[in-house]
C-alpha cells in the first residue's frame, strides 16, 4: 500500500485475520485510529495473495462512499485496482433490483464485502436482509464490518446483528506498554461474558443469540477453536467447536443452545441434534439449555452417550463458575 505505514496493532489484527480467515467478522475501534486503513491493507494482501476477485464497499452515506472512492485512489496500488472489480455503493442501493443483481452476480465468485459503520441506523433492516439472504449463505464471500467502539457497552451492540468474529481493540488497552498492546480480541462477541463473569447479567436475562454467543465465548475460553453460525430460530446447529488433542487428533462438535424461560428440551430436539451429528460429520452433539430436559429426551442421551451430551442449568451454572475460577 503506497504511503502507509500499519501501526502495531494493525498489523497484530492482520495477521490474526489472516490465521483465522473467518467469513464473516467485525473490527470494533475508537473513532480516528485507522479502521479504513488496515481494511484497505487487508484487501490489498488478499489480493496478492489469495486470489481476491472482488471487492464490495457498503457505507450509508453518499459521503462516505465518496471518502472511500478517494481512499482507493489515493492508497492503493494501480495494478492491484487492475485485477479487481469493484462496487462501491451506498447500502440503501441494495434496494434497486439492477443493484442487487449486480451484486449477486459478484457473489459467485472470490469476493470480499466491506461494511462501514455497522452501528449507523440507516444499515439496519435492509442490510440484515442481504446478509440472511445472499452473503451468509454464500461460500465464495468473506465479510467484515467496521464499526465504532462504545466504552458503555463494552463494544458494538450486537445483539441486532450477526457479527461472526469480533476483532476490538479499546485504545485504553492499547496505550497501555505491555504485550496486550498487539491485540484485544474477543470471538464472538466482548460484552457478554465479561458482565456474566462479573455476575452483572444472569444468563436469563439473555436473549435467544446471546445466550448462544454466551456458548461460543464459553467454548472458547476452554480452549476450542469456535465457529458461530448464522443466527437463525429455526434450529440447527449453532456452535461449531473444534478442539486438537494432539496425538489423539480433532475432536470436532456441534452445538444447539436452547434458550427457554420454562420449556424443557423434547425428544424431538435431540433427535434432530443426532441427525446433525452425522451431517456435520462431528464427534459429538451437545444440547445446551437453560432450563433441563424432558425425560425421554435424557433417555435418548444417555442411550447415546459417547454421540450425543447435555449441559442444563445445573451444569451451565457450573461451567460459568469454573470460568469464573481461572
Amino acid at each position: 500500500m503506497r504511503d502507509f505505514e500499519l501501526t502495531s496493532w494493525q498489523n497484530a489484527f492482520i495477521g490474526k485475520y489472516l490465521t483465522d480467515s473467518p467469513k464473516t467478522a467485525t473490527l470494533v475501534s475508537k473513532a480516528g485510529m485507522g479502521k479504513s486503513f488496515v481494511a484497505l491493507k487487508l484487501i490489498e494482501l488478499l489480493a496478492l495473495n489469495r486470489g481476491l476477485k472482488n471487492l464490495v464497499i457498503l457505507s450509508p452515506s453518499l459521503n462516505l462512499k465518496e471518502q472511500w472512492a478517494n481512499s482507493l485512489i489515493k492508497y492503493f496500488d494501480p495494478e492491484i485496482k487492475r485485477n479487481l472489480t469493484i462496487f462501491n455503493e451506498n447500502i440503501h442501493q441494495l434496494g434497486n433490483d439492477e443493484k442487487k443483481s449486480q451484486l449477486r452476480e459478484l457473489l459467485l465468485s472470490n469476493t470480499f464485502i466491506l461494511v462501514d459503520e455497522l452501528h449507523a441506523p440507516q444499515n439496519s433492516k435492509l442490510l440484515q436482509n442481504f446478509l440472511h439472504n445472499d452473503i451468509a449463505s454464500n461460500t465464495n464471500s468473506q465479510l467484515l464490518f467496521l464499526s465504532f467502539f462504545d466504552q458503555s457497552i463494552g463494544g458494538v451492540n450486537s445483539t441486532k446483528y450477526f457479527l461472526g468474529t469480533e476483532y476490538i481493540y479499546d485504545d485504553s488497552v492499547l496505550k497501555k506498554k505491555t504485550l496486550l498492546l498487539e491485540i484485544a480480541r474477543f470471538s464472538p462477541s466482548y460484552d457478554i461474558l465479561q458482565k456474566v463473569l462479573k455476575k452483572g447479567l444472569k444468563f436469563d436475562n439473555l436473549n435467544w443469540r446471546e445466550f448462544e454467543k454466551l456458548v461460543a465465548q464459553l467454548l472458547e475460553m476452554d480452549g476450542y477453536k469456535v465457529e458461530l453460525m448464522q443466527g437463525t430460530k429455526d434450529g440447527g446447529v449453532d456452535v461449531i467447536a473444534i478442539k486438537d488433542y494432539g496425538i489423539s487428533g480433532f475432536y470436532k462438535t456441534i452445538w444447539q443452545a436452547k434458550k427457554f424461560a420454562k420449556n424443557k428440551v423434547t425428544l424431538s430436539t435431540i433427535r434432530e441434534l443426532a441427525d446433525s451429528v452425522h451431517e456435520f460429520k462431528a464427534s459429538k452433539g451437545i444440547i445446551v439449555t437453560s432450563t433441563f430436559l424432558t425425560s425421554g429426551a435424557l433417555q435418548r442421551v444417555e442411550r447415546d452417550k459417547y454421540t450425543l451430551s447435555k449441559i442444563d442449568r445445573n451444569d451451565l451454572e457450573s461451567w460459568i463458575n469454573k470460568i469464573l475460577r481461572q
